[in-house]
């Protein structure tokens, strides 16, 4: 049994494609590694896999210890997508199992988690490809988010809230708001031209937002490497004055991408 894992050892790293290659009946517990630390309680996890085999549909299993979290059955050949809120912080694993005493199965996955991290990378060649980000704000609080559109890829971004504890994406969240194309703009006439996503809106309960940033399109003319996959948010709070009942309005507003191009007078990439 042949088990690559983009040369990073024998557990498959954050937002990193892991290739596993099962002989007939093979399991394979693939350890999840998330930056030297432990996988967080509460955390939105996302597994996203494609698999090939001769008809055999493998199953995937999300282990903490010896505790089954959640367990899919994959596609023969195909996509697949899940997520699932974690119960507890731990070191978790992937389980992947052949059944087919006969066939062998290739499955290529990668797995993110809800964080407020500087950055992500979200992955190509996965269909449904996606990332999560998530941050917290207070009640009243006004928020300016923006999100990058990465080079070699264009992105939707969903901004939404989870009306529970559930981990079900997107049937246990409330979406606020969705931009689908970004904008075209630049800081200065010095700089470069990025695309972005950008979010404004005042929070009227205390609350985790969370960011489900897809992939659309690969562009492979623009691919120079990891960083031409890489998502950077920015995030601006402003909290209101004392004694300011803003907090008791929920306003979005998903600047258009037409919009700023036409206010700006700008060229598109």
């Amino acid at each position: 049994m042949s088990v690559p894992a983009s040369g990073h050892g024998e557990g498959a790293h954050h937002v990193v494609p892991f290739t596993a290659v099962l002989a007939p009946s093979a399991i394979l517990d693939v350890p999840l590694e998330f930056e030297g630390g432990d996988l967080g309680a509460g955390w939105l996890f996302l597994f996203v896999a494609r698999t090939v085999s001769n008809g055999t549909q493998a199953t995937a299993e999300l282990r903490v210890g010896s505790t089954s979290v959640a367990r899919w059955t994959l596609p023969a050949n195909g996509a697949a997508r899940h997520t699932v809120s974690l119960p507890q912080a731990g070191n978790y694993t992937v389980r992947l199992v052949n059944p087919s005493a006969t066939d062998t199965v290739r499955i290529d996955f990668y797995f993110d988690q809800s964080c407020n991290c500087a950055g992500k990378v979200l992955p190509a060649g996965f269909e449904g490809a996606l990332v999560i980000f998530n941050f917290d704000f207070a009640r009243g609080e006004t928020a300016d988010v923006t999100m990058n559109e990465p080079l070699a890829m264009t992105t939707r971004v969903t901004l939404a809230t989870r009306d529970g504890d559930g981990g079900d994406w997107p049937a246990d969240f409330s979406v606020v708001a969705v931009s689908e194309e970004a904008a075209v703009t630049r800081a200065s006439p010095s700089d470069p031209w990025v695309r972005i996503h950008v979010f404004h809106f005042t929070a009227s309960a205390a609350a985790r937002y969370y960011f489900f940033v897809e992939a659309k399109a690969f562009l492979p003319a623009n691919y120079t490497g990891p960083d031409s996959l890489l998502i950077t948010p920015y995030v601006e709070v402003t909290r209101p004055a004392a004694g300011d009942p803003s907090g008791f309005v929920l306003a979005v507003l998903v600047v258009a991408a037409v919009a700023l191009v036409a206010r700006a007078r700008r060229k598109p990439l």
